[in-house]
């Protein structure tokens, strides 16, 4: 109902506008005479179309034209003169309907795209809190490293469980080799792991890292890496690591002589 109305109050905007410039340029017959007949009526259709759009602008127009075909031109064939500064009225004025309706067009466009972007962006920003909170109350660990044309894995993105697990952040992650975290024993297989990463394949690998308290952690860590084709390498991974180490303890007593599978016998 609104639209309706809306929709109604712009035609009614043409008429008067037509009407207020036909009204002033009757008052000004006695100064202009016959001269700049079109002035005011050209006003009139700018500010219709200009704020109530291409079908009012339209009317106005037509009204307009109407209103100057009447008081002020001879449409006998005798007239040809005032004929064509009709028709060019007519013309001169569709041509500026047309170029203010796409002015107000792409104006609507604009205004509607930057309510969606704000939209997005305050739907973005809500995801991301809810992401981070998941990830401070995950028990598992997550992250995601970048890596350099020479190798070199920049992390990225680290979850809160990592830090509390291994009290390490993410301003320590990038300040020593990653060689320097994993248990000695364990270096050459995460070589190998990294190896099969950097080739472009996603790995699993369980190995041991070395907390800052320097307690070994056993780590089930899998990567999906990133190939970029135009650089022909791995540009970015994403890993999530899970922390085995009560299983491989307990593995490794039931496997030791006198352990759990000894006493089992």
């Amino acid at each position: 109902m609104r639209g309706i109305q809306s929709k109604w109050t712009g035609y009614l905007v043409a008429v008067a506008a037509s009407a207020v410039g036909l009204g002033l340029r009757l008052l000004l017959i006695p100064f202009w005479k016959d001269r700049l007949v079109f002035l005011t009526f050209y006003g009139a259709v700018i500010l219709t179309v200009w704020y109530s759009g291409l079908g009012p602008g339209l009317l106005a127009l037509g009204l307009c034209a109407a209103a100057v075909a009447y008081f002020w031109v001879d449409l006998s064939p005798a007239d040809v003169g005032d004929q064509i500064g009709l028709l060019g009225f007519v013309l001169v004025s569709l041509l500026t309907v047309s170029i203010i309706s796409a002015l107000q067009r792409a104006r609507q466009r604009i205004e509607s795209n930057a309510v969606a972007l704000r939209a997005n962006a305050a739907a973005l920003k809500e995801s991301e809190r809810h992401f981070r909170a998941i990830t401070e109350v995950i028990s598992d660990f997550a992250y995601i490293c970048g890596m350099e044309p020479d190798g070199t894995a920049v992390t990225e993105w680290i979850s809160q469980a990592f830090t509390r697990a291994t009290g390490y952040n993410l301003g320590d992650l990038n300040t020593r080799s990653w060689s320097t975290r994993v248990h000695p024993e364990d270096i050459e297989i995460v070589r190998q792991h990294m190896a099969r990463v950097m080739a472009g394949e996603p790995d699993v690998c369980e190995f041991r890292i070395l907390t800052r308290r320097g307690e070994s952690l056993w780590l089930r860590n899998n990567i999906r890496p990133v190939w970029d084709p135009a650089k022909e390498r791995v540009v970015r991974f994403y890993g999530a690591a899970k922390d085995i180490t009560e299983r491989r303890v307990g593995q490794a007593l039931a496997e030791a002589p006198g352990g759990a599978a000894g006493d089992s016998g």
